[in-house]
């Protein structure tokens, strides 16, 4: 009987204790850009000479999602990866970016009720220079979204670019989705 009482427990601990490693559906602070996970999303830069390439999957049991990207059209392909995990503290979607060029950007993200979301980060160089800015998101459908990036000049924010991305296969390696 004791025996039976003792596995009865442990296995109840083992349950609670790993409860949290098995969510099972997205969270909802990720609802706002959830349409993107599971996809690439390739668009031309405003003077065609680049294409940026964004693939979204889940990870470590959707509590993060990642976003691998390549512009091709330079010559070596610029490359870069975005972690988005919940930012509790501020009740927020925040992200860390990196890049080839061994640059680090951190932010948050806002959405509104229009589907716009709002990125603020803050670019640092290898240089240790920052760079400040504001990225509006606006889902255009199911297959289409659009950007447009504005940075801070020290006295106020210019239109930097804008690019529509549309949904296509992948081309980036290693870039999936977590089931």
């Amino acid at each position: 009987m004791g025996n039976m009482i003792f596995s009865a427990a442990l296995t109840v601990f083992l349950l609670a204790v790993n409860a949290p490693l098995r969510a099972e559906t997205p969270t909802a602070y990720f609802m706002p850009i959830e349409f993107l996970v599971g996809h690439c999303w390739a668009g031309p830069f405003p003077d065609g000479k680049a294409i940026d390439t964004h693939c979204f999957e889940w990870m470590l049991v959707r509590n993060f999602i990642r976003d691998r990207h390549r512009v091709k059209g330079n010559a070596p392909d610029y490359l870069g990866e975005t972690i988005y995990f919940r930012d509790s503290a501020a009740n927020k979607i925040a992200f860390r970016y990196w890049n080839t060029d061994g640059g680090i950007s951190d932010g948050t993200l806002n959405a509104d009720a229009k589907n716009i979301l709002l990125f603020e980060e803050v670019y640092r160089g290898q240089d240790g220079k920052e760079l400040k800015f504001q990225t509006e998101m606006e889902r255009m459908g199911e297959t289409q979204y659009q950007v447009r990036t504005r940075s801070w000049d020290g006295k106020s924010w210019i239109d930097a670019w804008a690019v529509t991305f549309t949904r296509v296969n992948s081309d980036i390696p290693g870039a999936g989705s977590e089931k």
